[in-house]
């Protein structure tokens, strides 16, 4: 509304109604152009931001702001963080190593292997099943000596010959001659060199010795025992025996 003080008309060359205003008010319609309007001030419209409500947030973002970063990989960056329940500490691992330098007392050096996948050296004693090809073997050696039992013993059907240790042959020969060529020679085993059996096997004078002293020799496999002697038993009269033993 604009305030005219006066109004006058008049018609011009043309014909049209001038009106002159002044010292009046007159309604404008502004809607044809853009009005310009001053002020001052104007008044907040409800619930607008002040400069206390600001004041607030600001108080609200400062300090620690929590985000979701669920949307994208957050950094995350600590000096240190706690340990999970059970965790190698500084103490377990002195308490194992002490564990490993037991266990390596203990072995003295000595590693066990699971030596699947090569060929792994064996020694002592190996029962062998078949062999193939070529085998360089070595036969054992054989102790004793020449009438190393009897040497020129005059014996009678009283006499036994002392106990032979054979406990570690796997094999043993007796060998030697009498001036008797009727009468066998018995032969016994013992376990304590105390209680004796006689064996199943006499010796024999060789079929083939004519001439005194006659020969006789047997070879005993396996036997378990761990002392043999000689019973002359059989024996008729008084006669003279060299005898050896050899144990392999």
């Amino acid at each position: 509304m604009v305030r005219i003080s006066q109004a006058s008309q008049s018609v011009n060359a043309l014909g049209e109604q001038i009106v002159q205003i002044s010292n009046a008010s007159l309604s404008v319609d502004g809607s044809g152009v853009t009005q310009p309007v001053s002020a001052v001030s104007l008044p907040l419209p409800s619930g607008a931001a002040t400069a206390a409500n600001q004041s607030t947030v600001v108080s609200l973002l400062s300090g620690t702001l929590t985000v979701d970063g669920s949307a994208t990989t957050q950094p995350v960056s600590a000096a240190s963080l706690p340990l999970p329940s059970g965790a190698a500490t500084a103490t377990n691992q002195t308490s194992a190593n002490g564990l490993l330098s037991s266990i390596d007392s203990a072995l003295s050096g000595t590693l066990i292997v699971d030596g699947s996948a090569s060929t792994q050296p064996v020694s002592g004693t190996v029962a062998v099943s078949s062999v193939s090809g070529t085998v360089a073997t070595s036969a054992p050696s054989v102790s004793g000596t020449n009438n190393n039992h009897l040497s020129s013993q005059s014996v009678t059907s009283a006499y036994q010959s002392s106990g032979f240790d054979v406990s570690s042959a796997s094999r043993f020969s007796i060998m030697g001659n009498t001036t008797d060529n009727t009468n066998s020679i018995l032969v016994e085993f013992s376990a304590d060199n105390t209680n004796w059996y006689r064996a199943n096997t006499e010796l024999f004078p060789s079929y083939n010795d004519f001439s005194s002293p006659y020969d006789f020799y047997n070879s005993f496999e396996g036997a378990c025992v761990k002392y043999v002697r000689l019973n002359f038993a059989n024996y008729t009269g008084t006669e003279t025996v060299n005898a050896t033993i050899l144990t392999q």
